[in-house]
């Protein structure tokens, strides 16, 4: 419930019978501003904002959602299928959560029924945005009456946030909405599991970092396709002393810079990070060289305590606010790590990195 809403209700108790007749005729008539969420404005007086109780419910059942897990990184339609459900629709009861507030009417209100073949049929919300920056819990509750020999049903479906873990091996199937060269993606591809990372992890670094730009620049004088940084460069560095970055770039502004590139002065001859294969490659190795930093005996402990998707979103975490930053968080909030202030812009990078990673994936 918003500060806007808490107002309303605390200044309504202070009413007058009289204006409180005028008020409830101004919000029935011209409407109020009220707790609001990605479906829509909720309108209170409909059941919507009402807690969802704690159910037993099944979490298997013939109804799915598509996709799978949320998209954070563009608009998306989110499909509740109904296949093999109750026939008629007096049969089935369908209750929608966010955040475990209800929003059932609002949800009635903008989606729409699409048919499937023959026999099934879906409920489909076109257009749902999510904002990256915030949390996103959305739950269904399905309960049908029993027929033909069935029985009753409640089934209680999450669609989850969208992980990604840096160890699996998940071929980029489809780069939406980018358009990228073939070649590009066979390196990212070649380069990830020479690095035994994941390619659709990656992938999505780079969507993030550069939008899969070969001569991105960014304020902190980051370059290339996966955005060097001065500092990384000369980790990578230790690795790959032979490339050699152009120092224009560690004291020209960032404008300055792009007019370089632009007039052909500054290119992948001059600079490694502006050449796609080794931005790639330099990417994975700075990745692999906050993996040793997380490995190491004076994190040993912290390390353990992670899970493998716990410790992937650690490195993209690190990779774009740094490891110390990270690290200090960790040690303050162990379990809230990642919601700490100093850590809102990677949390951000977290949850649209690992949303490009699953999509790039599982585009359907």
């Amino acid at each position: 419930m918003n500060g806007e809403f808490l107002c309303y209700l605390e200044g309504m108790t202070k009413l007058t019978s009289r204006s409180l007749i005028t008020l409830t005729l101004t919000c029935f008539g011209f409407g109020c501003a009220g707790p609001t969420s990605p479906f829509g404005s909720l309108e209170i007086f409909s059941g919507d904002g009402r807690l969802l109780e704690s159910l037993a419910a099944d979490s298997k059942s013939d109804f799915s959602i598509s996709p799978a897990k949320q998209n954070l990184h563009m608009p998306y339609p989110l499909e509740l299928s109904l296949a093999n459900l109750a026939k008629n629709e007096s049969d089935r009861h369908i209750r929608v959560f966010y955040n475990q507030k209800e929003i059932t009417h609002t949800w009635r209100k903008k989606s729409r029924l699409v048919r499937i073949g023959d026999s099934g049929e879906s409920l489909r919300f076109d257009n749902l945005i999510l904002d990256p920056q915030k949390s996103h819990q959305i739950e269904f509750l399905v309960e049908t009456s029993s027929q033909a020999g069935r029985p009753s049903q409640q089934v209680k479906i999450n669609h989850p946030r969208p992980t990604c873990d840096i160890y699996d091996a998940q071929k980029i199937k489809a780069v939406i909405p980018f358009q990228v060269p073939p070649q590009t993606l066979a390196l990212i591809d070649k380069l990830s599991r020479t690095f035994h990372l994941n390619p659709s992890m990656v992938g999505g670094l780079i969507a993030q970092e550069s939008s899969f730009e070969v001569s991105a620049v960014s304020s902190a004088k980051a370059l290339g396709l996966t955005q060097i940084t001065p500092i990384a460069h000369l980790e990578i560095q230790k690795f790959r002393p032979d490339w050699k970055a152009d120092q224009r770039t560690f004291s020209h502004s960032q404008l300055n810079i792009q007019r370089l590139i632009e007039k052909g002065q500054l290119s992948a001859k001059t600079d490694w990070r502006l050449h796609p294969m080794k931005s790639i490659e330099g990417g994975a190795l700075y990745l692999k060289y906050l993996q040793q930093y997380w490995e190491s005996p004076e994190n040993k402990e912290l390390r353990q305590s992670m899970s493998e998707t716990e410790f992937s979103e650690v490195l993209l975490a690190s990779y774009n606010s740094g490891a110390a930053r990270v690290k200090r968080a960790l040690l303050a909030s162990r379990n809230q790590w990642l919601n700490q202030d100093e850590l809102k812009e990677a949390f951000k990078y977290v949850q649209k990195v690992s949303s490009y990673c699953y999509h790039f994936a599982n585009p359907n």
